[in-house]
């Protein structure tokens, strides 16, 4: 088989599961390093933009990224609501991480070629009907966005808008809050909407269940790496599914578990259950890397038991 002369990569997950990205990203860092110089450009939805970022801006940072959401979940799990806790935001804290990690010049290497999916949460008036919706609504969200259409938050109403690809940054600010905005969900009072050039915005994935074909990469081989929604919580290569897709260019395909659980965020998982997801990333990225034969002989940077970085 020829090689292709340019890819294009996508990044998918939602909360701290989406640690799972970190362990696929830092696979392709070890072992697909010929293919990463042909990357055009990355694709991020929710957690996932993350990871995208990191690749493009900070790959040597990618343990330091996975490092500092296990201190995020520590100090979670020592709340006595989780990140329900009052005067906790957990929008606050991503973009402190993001403000402190990414390079200087982040917003320079990423216009044009980091991808992210969003929406915008546009201003609207109370319903006469309107209810808060139950803690048992806000952690299943994926049934509570197609009821629940109008949110309170900040003291104002909202609803969502249409899915928007964004992909300029002006600024190293504008960066962090484009990042921040694709993984922010609005139906928590404590995570104040973010703000981009005067408007605000959401998890892109909220309005669209097709989130990956509203990206427009340029032509090239597009290796993706997204939740599988009909999948449960078992060990993700047994749900991978990597194939080839001639539609108008080839695709490759590598989809481990649906990872859309806002309950994660809330209550995220010990480390050594986090340790696992970054794991089962890694193999499954592995995995995939060999069924194509783009698999580099390299050494592992980390694995479970050894120096983080």
């Amino acid at each position: 088989m020829e090689a292709p002369s340019s890819f294009n990569v996508v990044f998918s997950g939602t909360s701290f599961l989406g640690i799972y990205s970190i362990g696929s990203a830092q696979a392709l860092l070890d072992h697909a390093k010929n293919v990463l110089k042909k990357v055009q450009c990355y694709g991020g939805t929710s957690a996932g933009s993350i990871a995208a970022a990191f690749m493009l801006t900070a790959p040597e940072k990618m343990l330091v990224l996975m490092d500092d959401i296990f201190k995020l979940t520590h100090d979670i799990q020592s709340l006595p609501r989780g990140a329900l806790t009052p005067n906790f935001d957990l929008m606050a804290s991503l973009r402190q991480m993001l403000e402190q990690q990414l390079p200087p010049d982040a917003h320079k290497i990423c216009d044009n070629r980091l991808l992210l999916l969003m929406a915008e949460l546009l201003p609207t008036t109370k319903p006469p009907d309107y209810r808060a919706p139950s803690l048992e609504e806000m952690l299943n969200p994926s049934s509570m966005s197609r009821k629940q259409q109008i949110f309170s938050v900040g003291e104002k109403y909202w609803r969502l808008g249409s899915p928007y690809v964004m992909s300029s940054y002006n600024t190293r600010e504008a960066l962090i809050e484009a990042l921040v905005a694709s993984n922010y969900i609005p139906w928590f009072e404590n995570w104040l909407p973010p703000s981009l050039h005067g408007k605000c915005w959401v998890d892109g994935t909220l309005v669209t269940n097709t989130p990956v074909e509203e990206f427009k990469f340029p032509p090239g081989r597009l290796i993706t790496i997204a939740p599988n929604k009909q999948a449960t919580h078992q060990r993700p290569q047994d749900n991978i599914t990597p194939f080839w897709r001639d539609i108008s260019k080839e695709n490759f395909d590598s989809q481990p578990y649906n990872m859309f659980r806002v309950g994660d965020a809330l209550y995220p998982p010990k480390r050594a259950q986090l340790e696992k997801y970054y794991m089962d990333g890694l193999e499954d990225a592995k995995d995939f890397l060999m069924r194509y034969r783009f698999y580099e002989h390299n050494q592992d940077t980390y694995r479970v038991g050894g120096p983080m970085y």
